[in-house]
């Protein structure tokens, strides 16, 4: 497992949007556009969340997807993918049934959203899976040899 995690290379990173996912986005990055031109600000993940729970009979393909909006703090992949966000970006964040997939709202790329590195691995970054998958082989080898040492 530590060699796959290790070697495993990256190239899917960048995710293609169906049709419902685009009509989604597009009406989720409507109210978010519209709420920053009513109120100045972007909405909190909270408020957003509500709105997607009030909404989610005039929309069903919100029903059953988790939803987030997410106005800082951006993964610095994403960034170096789409370029610094603007004043008013956001990333919309979704689950596609496997993943947690991003969309950077000030994208050129409209079709097209993202997939964090640490979606990738088991716990969040390449090295601390390697270690992990490297790690504890070799502490339960340690253990058995201790027992086996102290005669147990």
């Amino acid at each position: 497992m530590a060699i796959y995690v290790a070697t495993t290379p990256l190239s899917k990173q960048l995710y293609e949007l169906d049709y419902e996912q685009k009509q989604l986005i597009g009406i989720a990055s409507k109210y978010v556009n519209e709420y920053q031109e009513s109120y100045a600000r972007t909405p909190t993940d909270i408020e957003f969340s509500q709105w997607v729970s009030t909404h989610k009979n005039d929309y069903p393909g919100f029903d059953g997807w988790a939803y987030s909006l997410q106005t800082s703090k951006y993964p610095s992949d994403l960034i170096k993918n789409f370029g610094a966000p603007p004043k008013n970006g956001y990333v919309l964040e979704f689950w596609n049934g496997d993943l947690m997939v991003s969309y950077a709202s000030w994208s050129s790329r409209k079709e097209t959203a993202y997939i964090t590195e640490s979606e990738y691995f088991p716990f969040g970054s390449r090295p601390i899976s390697i270690l992990v998958f490297l790690g504890m082989p070799l502490f339960m080898f340690a253990l058995c040899l201790k027992r086996r040492v102290n005669g147990a």
